[in-house]
């Protein structure tokens, strides 16, 4: 385990025993449990799906079904679970989804507000996004690290500073995703992991290397496709555990003893325990493109997968046998690429 050198200082987020009675809407301090100006606190989660087609992104709201359309051109979408990061040739897009959840202790904030097109950042070709604690990081191809203030992001305005080298241990980084206050990037030879002032390098089981990990929000687990198989990182234990799938495009880890989803190259999503015995499938996508696979997002009790080609997105109940809940028409926008907000 190597030390991980200070980004610019502020890198979690502190959590405190009780609730005020009111937020704190003045710009100019912490923004109190989550909340902004402008926002709706809310009982629930309130979660939305982001698609885009390369030229154009559509905001989704999956409770009421509503949409926005932005102009966004990008090759990939990256979320941190509130803003969206829609990357292309160096440049990164920012869009702000409406929607996201604040932890606090033992509970959550769950807000909404409008979308937004926030502008453009120039970052390095082959970025990466991912949240670490209170920061959202841009990790280029060798390891550098731009901060993208997000404060001024939920103050609607673009600011970044640069920070410093993420562990040398990380090569060819392809892959990031956020668990509360770690940032795990899919690097050459393994998984390493952020987590306060350390990094550590899990190696993949195998030759293989993983060019992604999913997992839903805040879960413990990892899912990623090496090779042919499907891997589970715990980030408890920092181990690896691998079962076989038939032909893996890609996978998402449910976490809470939940299993793993896998859409294969046939179209079918099949549902595993985190020991690899199979607990239900569902033929779903029928022409998947392998150099450009469908993308499986979960969150609480809903698995999302785009097909593109139909321009909907299927909503399952991974809880009920893979049961398609609903097909969500896309409109214009076909789903090329898909994040969710809200978690």
């Amino acid at each position: 385990m190597r030390p991980l050198r200070p980004l610019l200082g502020a890198t979690s987020i502190v959590l405190v025993a009780a609730c005020s009675s009111s937020p704190v809407d003045d710009a100019g301090q912490q923004h109190g449990h989550g909340h902004v100006e402008g926002a709706v606190e809310e009982a629930e989660a309130q979660y939305r799906l982001v698609v885009a087609d390369g030229e154009s992104a559509s905001v989704i709201d999956l409770l009421d079904a509503t949409s926005t359309t932005f102009d966004l051109p990008a090759d990939s979408l990256q979320t941190d679970g509130r803003f969206v990061y829609g990357q292309r040739d160096g440049s990164v897009t920012v869009v702000d989804a409406g929607t996201w959840t604040w932890p606090h202790g033992d509970h959550n904030h769950y807000y909404r507000q409008d979308a937004a097109l926030l502008g453009d950042v120039e970052l390095d070709a082959g970025t990466i996004i991912g949240a670490f604690g209170s920061d959202t990081l841009a990790v280029g191809e060798d390891g550098a690290v731009t901060v993208i203030d997000r404060d001024a992001l939920e103050d609607g305005e673009l600011s970044t500073s640069t920070g410093e080298d993420i562990d040398g241990s990380c090569e060819d980084p392809a892959g990031a995703v956020h668990t509360g206050e770690q940032l795990v990037l899919a690097c050459a030879a393994g998984a390493l992991i952020v987590e306060d002032d350390t990094t550590e390098l899990v190696e993949y089981p195998g030759e293989g290397r993983a060019h992604d990990v999913r997992q839903r929000p805040r879960a413990t687990e990892l899912a990623a496709v090496i090779d042919d198989s499907v891997a589970v990182l715990d980030l408890n234990d920092r181990t690896w555990t691998t079962f076989e799938s038939p032909s893996p495009l890609t996978a998402v880890a449910l976490g809470a003893d939940l299993g793993v989803l896998v859409l294969g190259e046939d179209g079918t999503l099949r549902h595993y325990s985190l020991t690899g015995e199979q607990l239900a499938e569902r033929p779903l996508i029928e022409h998947p493109d392998p150099e450009n696979p469908p993308a499986i997002v979960a969150d609480s009790s809903r698995a999302y997968v785009n097909d593109s080609e139909a321009s909907v997105v299927h909503e399952i109940d991974y809880a009920d046998g893979l049961r398609i809940a609903r097909g969500i028409q896309t409109g214009d926008v076909a789903p090329l690429h898909l994040v969710e907000t809200g978690s």
